[in-house]
């Protein structure tokens, strides 16, 4: 199988490039040659923007990066002739927003709260038109709360920056509270194998995640478990705009084609301490 990996030095995309065999690694559109689609079996979009803050401080950007270039890629697909090729796009749960229900299913209501959502749920159904107006195969793989070696961004590294840049206590935003639903980048991989090999590819969504509810506050205090430098910790209260209060996704799915959790959250985060005690 002949994997092109587009967007391939970001933290999802450089990690696919390393673990497929045969794989390709694109970064701009203009290298994407019909004589490399018409070679491939699957290309995986892991380019675009994934700040949620950044979108609202820049939404053209973030519609030009997880839009516009969506539509460019799979225009250039269609007018490559490949009609085998499957094209996976990496989409967010964002596009769910606050969720009225959880765990939150497939078909449950998509309300985003940030642009960066919004986007997402654009791109996705630009992969729906082009399933069903041209006969492409197309998939949407919504993705909780991914992590792991090599991210410089999100809850984990915002931890690790925080302690280098204090004098023995940080803050953390919100109350501790909130929940999201965490799957190590192992675990991502797996997912996306099981959807190459069983998803219909007929413009669909599907979740990516392990199902599992994990408060902020208890990511921190295992953090702080883990980690060789004593730190304390508070909440500040003050809610982000654009994010969710509580995530956890359904993921039946793959578990009806074979899904288990591998990367426990404790072994996920103490890997993750000991690659930041390697920078």
């Amino acid at each position: 199988m002949k994997v092109i990996i587009f967007g391939h030095k970001g933290f999802l995309g450089n990690y696919f490039l390393n673990t497929f065999n045969f794989a390709l690694g694109i970064c701009q559109i203009e290298l994407l040659e019909e004589t490399i689609l018409l070679d491939a079996d699957v290309l995986i979009n892991c380019a675009g923007a994934s700040n949620v803050s950044d979108s609202l401080l820049d939404p053209v950007n973030d519609f030009h990066k997880n839009v516009l270039l969506v539509n460019q890629l799979l225009e250039k697909i269609r007018l490559s002739g490949n009609s085998h090729l499957k094209f996976i796009n990496l989409s967010s749960a964002a596009v769910y927003g606050n969720p009225q229900i959880l765990p939150i299913p497939e078909n449950s209501l998509a309300i985003p709260i940030s642009p960066y959502g919004f986007h997402k749920k654009i791109a996705e159904e630009i992969c729906l038109e082009y399933s069903k107006c041209f006969g492409m195969q197309t998939l949407s793989l919504r993705i909780f709360s991914a992590y792991g070696r090599g991210q410089k961004k999100m809850l984990l590294w915002d931890i690790n920056q925080k302690i280098l840049n204090s004098t023995g206590k940080i803050t953390m935003f919100g109350s501790g509270e909130e929940s999201r639903d965490f799957i190590h980048i192992d675990d991502i991989l797996r997912q996306v194998v099981l959807a190459i090999n069983n998803a219909d590819f007929k413009g669909e969504v599907i979740n990516v995640g392990n199902g599992k509810e994990t408060k902020i506050k208890d990511i921190v205090h295992l953090y702080k478990k883990h980690h060789p430098v004593s730190f304390e910790y508070n909440f500040n209260g003050e809610n982000r705009p654009g994010y969710p209060l509580n995530w956890c996704g359904d993921i039946s799915k793959m578990k009806q084609w074979g899904y288990q959790q591998k990367v426990s959250i404790i072994e996920g985060v103490r890997d993750y301490i000991k690659w930041v005690e390697t920078l």
